[in-house]
């Protein structure tokens, strides 16, 4: 299983969404429909394809986007 380390956070996808929508300015009744809202507005904003599928996608794609940056512990 593939787990995150963003925004002081350290987790899986399903959790790194649960936090950043839980943190988030515009929340949504649940974490899919957020990851939407959220993809959405990104395309919006500057163009970027964020897959909302899955988590895993999700944050992928953020990630490479350079929306979101992943912190690795040595």
């Amino acid at each position: 299983m593939k787990t995150y380390d963003i925004d002081g956070q350290h987790g899986t996808a399903k959790q790194i969404v649960a936090h950043l929508h839980s943190t988030s300015r515009a929340p949504a009744r649940d974490d899919r429909t957020w990851m939407q809202q959220a993809a959405d507005r990104v395309h919006l904003m500057n163009g970027a394809v964020i897959r909302a599928d899955t988590e895993e996608h999700f944050i992928d794609d953020l990630v490479e986007s350079n929306l979101l940056h992943t912190m690795f512990e040595k």
